[in-house]
């Protein structure tokens, strides 16, 4: 009984004790526990440290919150101070989510980018010296000069016929770093080249979608009367024509070729007019340098190059240029209607030389008079392609080291058979891409080699869209497939515990 008490008073002990075997555990277990608190404050405290470039995750589906290659090539090769000035409150900051990351990612990109937040409220003169509008949300600055980004810029109304005749919900597209990176390029470049858009002759309008385009390549875009005016202003770094509707006139024609002869540079644009429309001094232009226009329209026999299984709608097959860069490198697709044939001469200066840069399959064929047709089929007696689309054209120097050799480029010529580069609703309705050769182009004209494009993301929410099968495999997946994997391991795991 004594024994029995003794032992009783023991346990009682131990319990109570700091060397009982319950105290030393518990007490492993509490330090066990603060060890890992510690970690996980030590490791939280590392990741503030850490620049967010390396911490954040854009898991938008058009990478909404992130630069692409064109932004980081550009500031990392920045070398002068720029000063981005955000003219907005603390609070309306919050309704610009994409603007706030792509700019926070230029800071970190560059250590020549600095941000600087100016609220209207608290500087209300600040944006007079700029003659900033109310509506300006972007100073971009440097000791050269400064460019002005308006928030309509920014945010577009990507669907504006639809809400204006239709009703339709509004989608906006996010236009930021295009407009940021063109305005970095834009205060800090040497050249800003000067480009005029012939007029007079029924010549089609550049829509202002592509106007601003140009602009914000930081290229300066006028118009030319050659109606009215005896020549191309020396100041010309490029001439578009846009497909005149009407033949120009000798004298309009003499000042367009006395240009080039001097080193000019030209885009120009020929639509398919009918077969009675003849246009003998817009065509003695291009010929002067290798190439005519054939009467007629291309058809496009191979599925593979046509859109939407329409012969006249085709889809060029792009030749590698530097006219075609951004399309070939993002494997991207053009759509060209109502294309003409481009066909090369044999009398040209031996100082040309001619580059297809847009061409049609083997099974494209030619009419004549597409208007007397009855069908766009291939008939007998039209011509087989392949046909050349768009070339461009070089005329350049004669060596003089070398009897036969060229020297210096002179004069560049880029020839469409359509104006399908230059029109707004293949570009908002199908492809991009057409905007894209227009730039290159003139890209390529200007010597702009850092020129940037990058296209618009849209904001406009995409829902996941399940069929009917893929809803009962997920279903399947979930509530058979996925349980029974995990019962079944789970008795594998207990089986070999029996087993031990």
């Amino acid at each position: 009984m004594l024994k029995k008490e003794k032992k009783e008073r023991n346990a009682k002990s131990n319990l109570f004790s700091f060397s009982g075997r319950r105290f030393q555990s518990g007490s492993f277990s509490a330090a066990m526990v603060l060890v890992v608190l510690a970690i996980i404050v030590l490791i939280n405290l590392i990741f503030t440290k850490i620049p967010n470039k390396y911490t954040d995750f854009d898991i938008s589906q058009n990478k909404l919150y992130s630069i692409g290659e064109e932004s980081l090539e550009l500031l990392k090769n920045v070398e002068e101070e720029v000063t981005i000035y955000y003219l907005t409150s603390t609070v309306n900051k919050e309704y610009y989510p994409q603007l706030n990351k792509v700019l926070e990612k230029y800071e970190e990109a560059s250590d020549k980018i600095k941000i600087v937040q100016k609220d209207p409220e608290l500087y209300p003169a600040f944006g007079n010296s700029y003659d900033a509008l109310e509506t300006t949300l972007l100073i971009v600055e440097s000791d050269k000069r400064f460019k002005l980004i308006d928030e309509s810029e920014i945010y577009v109304l990507s669907n504006y016929e639809d809400v204006y005749y239709y009703g339709a919900a509004e989608e906006h597209e996010f236009s930021g770093e295009n407009l940021l990176a063109n305005a970095v390029n834009y205060v800090l470049a040497d050249n800003l080249p000067k480009v005029y858009m012939l007029e007079g002759n029924g010549e089609l309008e550049l829509d202002d979608t592509f106007k601003e385009m140009i602009t914000d390549s930081n290229i300066t875009l006028e118009t030319l009367n050659l109606m009215t005016k005896d020549a191309v202003p020396e100041d010309a770094e490029a001439l578009i024509i846009l497909s005149p509707e009407y033949d120009l006139n000798e004298n309009a024609t003499k000042a367009i070729l006395t240009y080039l002869e001097n080193g000019g540079n030209a885009i120009i644009f020929s639509d398919y007019l009918g077969k009675d429309k003849e246009m003998p001094n817009f065509l003695s232009i291009v010929e002067a340098y290798g190439v005519t226009i054939e009467k007629g329209m291309v058809f496009e026999g191979n599925k593979n190059y046509t859109f939407q299984d329409t012969p006249a709608l085709v889809v060029p097959e792009v030749k590698s240029h530097a006219v075609t860069n951004i399309v070939t490198e993002a494997n991207g697709t053009l759509m060209l209607p109502n294309v003409q044939s481009i066909v090369e001469l044999e009398d040209k200066k031996d100082t040309i030389e001619i580059t297809t840069l847009l061409s049609t399959s083997a099974e494209s064929y030619l009419k004549a008079v597409p208007e007397d047709s009855e069908s766009t089929s291939k008939q007998e007696g039209d011509a087989e392609g392949p046909f050349s689309l768009a070339v461009a054209i070089t005329d350049s120097e004669k060596s003089e080291e070398e009897e036969d050799g060229l020297g210096e480029v002179k004069t560049k010529i880029v020839l469409f058979s359509s104006s399908a580069p230059a029109d707004v609703n293949i570009y908002a309705q199908v492809t991009p891409y057409n905007a894209s050769l227009l730039l290159d182009t003139l890209g390529w004209m200007c010597e702009m080699e850092d020129s940037i494009f990058i296209a618009s993301k849209s904001l406009a929410v995409e829902y996941l869209t399940l069929t009917s099968s893929q809803v009962n495999l997920w279903r399947n997946v979930f509530l058979f497939a996925l349980p029974t994997v995990v019962i079944g391991a789970g008795l594998y795991v207990t089986y070999r515990r029996k087993r031990r």
